[in-house]
C-alpha cells in the first residue's frame, strides 16, 4: 500500500485496515490499561513519517518490555538499539514484516535498557556529568563536544516520563512489564 494511504485507511469512519482481529480499534487508553496492552503486544509500531524530536512512548515501550519497530528518523536511532531492544527501517513498507521479526526480540532486554539508560536517577546523573563537563570548558570553545546523546524526560524535577500519566516513573513500568 502507499505511505499516504495509511492514515487516511487507519482514521476514516470505516477503516479497511481495521478488521476488528488482526488490527483493532481500543479507543485511547491511559495508566494501567495502557501499560497492559502495550506490555503484551509483540511489538509497538512507530510509522514515523517525520523526524520525531521525543521519544516518551518508546521509551514506555521499552520500559514495560516491548520492542519497538519503528522508522529510523528522528530520535528513534537513539533510543532504539537495532535488533537487541527493536527494529528500525528506512522503508516504511518493510514496517509489516518486521513486526513479525520482533517477535524473536527479548522482552527483557527492552526493560534492562530502560533501566540502564532512561531512570530518572541515570537521567540526573548524565545531567550532572553534562553539566560537569560544560562547566570545565574552555569559554572560548564554540560548541559542545559530541559524545553519546542525553536522553531527557518531560520534566526533570518530578522525573516523569510521560505526560498521559505523570506518576509512572521508568522503575513503576519495568515493575508492570511482561514477565521475563
Amino acid at each position: 500500500r502507499l505511505v499516504s494511504d495509511w492514515s487516511s485507511d487507519v482514521c476514516s469512519s470505516d477503516p479497511p485496515l481495521v478488521d476488528g482481529v488482526r488490527v483493532r480499534w481500543v479507543g485511547t487508553l491511559a495508566g494501567r490499561a495502557r501499560d497492559q496492552l502495550v506490555a503484551t503486544a509483540r511489538a509497538t509500531l512507530f510509522p514515523l513519517l517525520w523526524d520525531e524530536p521525543g521519544g516518551t512512548a518508546v521509551v514506555e515501550s521499552l520500559a514495560l518490555g516491548t520492542p519497538v519497530v519503528a522508522v529510523r528518523r528522528g530520535c528513534l536511532p537513539e533510543l532504539v538499539e537495532h535488533g537487541h531492544t527493536g527494529l528500525l527501517t528506512e522503508d516504511v513498507e518493510a514496517l509489516g514484516d518486521l513486526v513479525h521479526r520482533a517477535g524473536r526480540l527479548r522482552g527483557a532486554a527492552c526493560r534492562r535498557e530502560a533501566a540502564r539508560r532512561f531512570t530518572p536517577a541515570v537521567m540526573a546523573r548524565r545531567y550532572l556529568e553534562l553539566y560537569e563537563r560544560l562547566r570545565s570548558m574552555p569559554r572560548s570553545m564554540p560548541t559542545v563536544p559530541a559524545t553519546e546523546p542525553v536522553y531527557l524526560p518531560i520534566d526533570p524535577a518530578a522525573g516523569t516520563v510521560t505526560a498521559t500519566a505523570p506518576a509512572d516513573t521508568v522503575e513503576e513500568l519495568i515493575q508492570r512489564g511482561r514477565p521475563t
